[in-house]
């Protein structure tokens, strides 16, 4: 049996590149941490998603896209000008940023209608 050391010392973080063709690049997504998708779901409990549709998908953005290394890919002001950009892309993104970290679509309707 493995013990919590050994757990607790993997880096067990899921990341998948994610080709985005309006920007001829990949990008990182790496998957929350229990902790990061439990946030988001207090925020958004008892709160419709629905009401900010934005701020949900910067909110799953932010926590996702990062660089290689696990830190950061933007600042919050980088990130919500990233709402500015090609609709299709950000869709990619948020929904392989939804998928890696185990939001199903379900899930997702269900803060959508909180």
């Amino acid at each position: 049996m493995i013990s919590i050391e050994d757990v607790l010392a993997k880096d067990d973080a899921h990341r998948e590149s994610v080709r985005v063709e309006e920007w001829g690049a990949d990008v990182t997504i790496i998957s929350m941490t229990a902790q990061e998708r439990s946030d988001i779901e207090k925020k958004y409990s008892g709160v419709k998603a629905s009401s900010d549709p934005a701020g949900f998908r910067l909110d799953i953005l932010s926590r996702s896209i990062k660089k290689d290394d696990g830190s950061p890919w933007g600042t919050p002001e980088q990130f919500k000008a990233l709402l500015n950009k090609n609709a299709s892309a950000i869709e990619t993104l948020f929904e392989k940023a939804c998928e890696v970290s185990g939001f199903s679509k379900k899930d997702v309707k269900e803060l959508e209608k909180n």
